[in-house]
């Protein structure tokens, strides 16, 4: 029963006259009626937005806890699930932003002067591997490519997971090994032990 408007035709905002404070004094005109509603149940549109989230996530391939934090209780073969559908997806964009990342390069040397760097058509993009598999299932899997005779480089870089600076630096130290294969005893290293160690230009790890 309260009207819209006051005196002057400009319009009341009630909500900041009815103060929400335990001091707060409501002053209404004559028959005017006030009521309390009762609580209002939010748990259906808590579930609904729950799994529009969830269908969301299984769409794009994105692994629910990214989305929701309260959805890390999951079984492990879900998990595992989850991890294989987002690696394929970051498979998938690396495939179809590399050409258009190695002409950002390309542009990149042009602008600098570089046009021999610029002109070159081998240029590859390196991407971190979605999965890091563990150290011995990388050698693992190298011994055996290695054994099927799949070359060192290809191992070392896709396998291995070694950069091409890592690469040159591994190269120089077996070629430094191979100039010089002195054996070197770490377990109880003595002076000859450190001569031979200082001839090849190394350490001693303890």
């Amino acid at each position: 029963g309260l009207p819209l408007k006051d005196e002057d035709g400009n319009i009341i905002d009630y909500e900041g006259l009815f103060a929400a404070d335990p001091a707060a004094l409501w002053q209404v005109p004559l028959g005017v009626e006030i009521w309390e509603s009762s609580i209002t149940d939010l748990t259906p549109l808590l579930l609904a937005a729950r799994d529009d989230i969830k269908d969301f996530a299984a769409v794009t391939r994105t692994p629910l806890p990214a989305l929701s934090p309260d959805a890390a209780n999951q079984s492990a073969q879900g998990s595992e699930l989850i991890k294989d559908g987002h690696a394929a997806k970051v498979i998938d964009r690396m495939s179809s932003l590399s050409e258009s990342w190695e002409q950002v390069f390309r542009l990149m040397y042009l602008w600098t002067g570089d046009t021999a760097m610029a002109s070159r058509q081998d240029m590859e993009m390196l991407w971190i591997p979605p999965t890091i598999p563990s150290m011995s299932e990388r050698f693992d899997a190298a011994s055996k490519a290695q054994a099927a005779g799949v070359p060192r480089d290809y191992i070392m870089t896709n396998i291995v997971g070694m950069t091409p600076q890592e690469m040159r630096r591994f190269a120089d130290e077996m070629d430094a090994t191979e100039s010089d294969p002195t054996p070197v005893d770490l377990a109880s290293p003595d002076d000859s032990t450190s001569d031979a160690v200082d001839q090849r230009g190394g350490g001693v790890m303890t």
